[in-house]
């Protein structure tokens, strides 16, 4: 047997089986550190009967093919998904606001989006609760089918229109970054169609409002996150100590520098949150690198090479209709980017539009 490793984390590692035969499964072993190892069981049989619940109840879920344990660790073996993409990535590379004469444009988007809906709909009548439902818990196939994955502390309710609301808000705060109000909207209206709960669906407008405040705290969480290690970060010791965005690899990419400013911690600390918090709400900006989290402080990022010129209006509109879209404004100058868009600059703040 061969083994590719998909991702990991301190807590799972996620790997691609391939047998003798040729037959390919999809392994996640439980490895916490620590006195955490004593709940791998408990997280990889909770996981494990999650599925099979789910499956039971109509979900689209990959079959739990076998539950072992291997020593101090646990692993849960599933049926692989092929050709399949997270709903993240689906989004990310579809043109969602293509008008109708756009070739398959919104054939794509129009299909995408009742798959969405049809999901939402079989979500709420199953009870299904999911403390943290996002868009890279969803895969998408070959054929467009929607698959639900990583039910990891998940329980099945009663249903009720309070309950699924909460989930709805959940599942639209993670959302939003990925998609135009428009879009959201032909989700909905497809979950209308496709829903057969007794209870009054939630009011869109009610669910837009919260979700965005539930995003804005998610973001300041997620900042947090940004200062240790994690899936996105390593924290190195030093000294100094500093932590460090592993998307970024070791060097720029063509057309950008990396630029170091010594300056003091909470200068330092302010400008790694702006630009952590633009890249958690998939903005166009400089991109963090480094920070130094002990004495001497500097922060780095990843700024184009041809110094911050000026981007045209344009690319300017292009950048204030993101933000709007978010509910935010920029204070200060975008620059910009290589390819001439407007980007959001290492000094400078996020704020609240008016009335948002």
């Amino acid at each position: 047997m061969s083994s590719e490793e998909l991702k990991t984390n301190v807590k799972r590692t996620v790997r691609l089986d391939r047998g003798v035969g040729g037959e390919v499964t999809l392994s996640k072993h439980f490895h916490a550190p620590g006195i955490g190892r004593l709940r791998d069981g408990v997280r990889a049989r909770s996981e494990a009967r999650a599925l099979a619940e789910a499956a039971r109840r109509g979900l689209p879920v990959p079959e739990v093919l076998g539950l072992e344990r291997n020593g101090a660790s646990w692993t849960l073996r599933l049926q692989w998904i092929p050709h399949a993409r997270t709903l993240d990535e689906v989004t990310g590379g579809l043109d969602i606001t293509a008008p109708p004469h756009a070739p398959g444009g919104r054939t794509r988007v129009h299909r995408l989006a009742r798959a969405i809906g049809s999901l939402l709909a079989a979500i709420e009548a199953s009870g299904l609760q999911h403390p943290d439902p996002h868009a890279q818990n969803v895969l998408v196939d070959g054929a467009d089918k929607l698959w639900l994955v990583d039910l990891a502390r998940s329980r099945f309710v009663r249903p009720s229109a309070a309950g699924f609301e909460r989930t709805l808000v959940l599942a639209c705060a993670r959302f939003r970054d990925l998609s135009t109000r428009r879009f959201r909207a032909l989700v909905f209206r497809a979950y209308l169609r496709a829903r057969s709960a007794s209870f009054p669906a939630p009011d869109p407008a009610s669910v837009e409002r919260r979700a965005m405040e539930k995003q804005r705290e998610d973001v300041a969480r997620r900042v947090r996150v940004w200062r240790r290690t994690s899936s996105l970060t390593a924290v190195d010791e030093g000294p100094p100590r500093t932590v460090r965005a592993l998307e970024m690899g070791e060097g720029p990419e063509p057309g950008w520098c990396t630029q170091r400013l010594d300056c003091s911690r909470s200068e330092a600390d302010a400008i790694w949150a702006h630009l952590v918090r633009a890249r958690m709400h998939r903005l166009p900006a400089v991109r963090p690198r480094r920070l130094a989290l002990s004495p001497p402080y500097f922060v780095e990022f990843d700024i184009p090479a041809q110094g911050a010129g000026e981007p045209d209006e344009p690319a300017c509109e292009a950048l204030r209709v993101a933000l709007a879209a978010r509910g935010l404004r920029l204070h200060g100058s975008p620059i910009a980017a290589p390819d001439g868009a407007a980007l959001i600059p290492p000094r400078g703040d996020l704020l609240p539009m008016e009335g948002s």
